[in-house]
């Protein structure tokens, strides 16, 4: 744990020296042999802000446990400030979740995915394979990003449509990417990608309250014809992650990992402030990874839904990413505009807008994760 008071400095100054700070240490990375793996950094920004940094490495918890420690840091500070605060609830026994993993039916799962990914022996990736093996740089670097936040408007539409056709806002983002597959691989109508889900079985009581690695990445299969209404695409989308539910805990590696090239994530963590209205507040929250992938694609629901693109620079260009996000925008807006689509015209409006050169790009200068969103719309 390290503290480091700041606000000595003009406000500007402050914060990018927290910035440089955050990097240095993003780029240290783990030593698994002599860890730690995981390190906290307290930043005083000013008398009234504090930045709180954890690097810690995904074999410690997942993404999704963020969001319980803040809320138990927040509830022993409210108790230590003599403010009211509920007591913690008794950490969840990992025992329980390995009891539950002994009574999964491994062989079903298998039989599940050997079914799910029969006939299906061409990638449709979004950096072709020659390019992969081919960078001129190890991953591992700090990644880039590209970013958006859609309109208020957009993003009450694209509710209103999961909502309508009974899906989550998860299962509409998920069939519009593979929209956005489907043209990208010269128009194809079976795409196969990864998603990452929460790796936490509905069943086991108090599950979601656990600290550890739940999360898995697992291959989804999308299909579909030209005339396929979107309803029929949702509904489909819908029972493969019903699927993925009951038979999601295999290795990637044995259920089609050599298929994805990239991932699909939707953040949403769970966090409750203890505090009032004139309690101490959260102002921001980021996130950094090191991905494995060319890509991450992470949606972050809210007010203005958000869409972020990771990329790794040696594998593709700014101008790549951000012609993916761009298109991923067009099947948002078409499907708002007119949620009565068939999937022929949802590609139409894909392919509406101009397509970029998946080739291997030239070196990227480097800069950190987060650079500054594009416009909103």
């Amino acid at each position: 744990v390290e503290y480091h008071d700041l606000s000595h400095l003009p406000p500007q100054a402050a914060r990018a020296e927290a910035e440089a700070m955050l990097l240095d240490r993003r780029r240290a990375g783990f030593n698994l042999d002599s860890g730690p793996l995981l390190r906290s950094l307290f930043l005083r920004l000013d008398a009234d802000t504090l930045a709180l940094c954890w690097n810690f490495h995904h074999l410690l918890m997942d993404g999704w446990c963020i969001g319980i420690l803040i809320e138990e840091l927040f509830n022993l500070y409210a108790a230590q400030e003599g403010m009211p605060a509920a007591p913690l609830p008794a950490p969840f026994p990992l025992i329980e979740y390995e009891r539950w993993r002994a009574r999964f039916d491994a062989d079903a799962a298998k039989a599940h995915w050997k079914a799910l990914l029969e006939g299906f022996d061409t990638p449709s990736p979004v950096v072709p394979q020659a390019a992969q093996a081919n960078q001129a740089v190890p991953r591992g670097g700090e990644p880039l990003t590209v970013e958006r936040a859609l309109a208020p408007d957009l993003t009450a539409s694209l509710a209103s449509v999961a909502m309508a056709n009974a899906v989550t806002l998860s299962a509409l983002l998920q069939a519009m990417w593979a929209m956005v597959l489907g043209v990208e691989n010269d128009c194809r109508r079976d795409v196969l990608y990864g998603v990452v889900v929460s790796g936490r079985p509905a069943e086991l009581s108090g599950v979601d309250r656990a600290v550890g690695l739940f999360i898995q990445t697992l291959p989804l299969r999308v299909r579909w014809s030209a005339q396929t209404p979107l309803a029929e695409l949702l509904a489909d989308v819908k029972e493969l992650g019903l699927l993925q539910m009951r038979h999601g805990y295999l290795p990637l590696a044995e259920i089609g990992g050599r298929f994805v090239d990239h991932l699909l994530v939707v953040e949403n963590y769970p966090f409750r402030s203890p505090f009032g209205a004139d309690g101490p507040r959260l102002l921001e929250v980021q996130g950094h990874e090191k991905l494995p992938y060319p890509l991450g694609v992470t949606i972050i629901p809210g007010e203005r839904l958000g869409l972020r693109f990771l990329y790794d620079s040696a594998a593709m260009s700014r101008e790549r990413a951000t012609g993916l996000l761009e298109r991923l925008t067009a099947a948002l807006r078409a499907v708002a505009r007119n949620p009565a689509l068939c999937c022929h015209e949802l590609e139409e409006a894909v392919a509406a807008i101009p397509g970029v050169c998946a080739a291997a790009p030239a070196r990227e200068a480097t800069a950190p994760a987060g650079a500054a969103p594009l416009a909103p719309v």
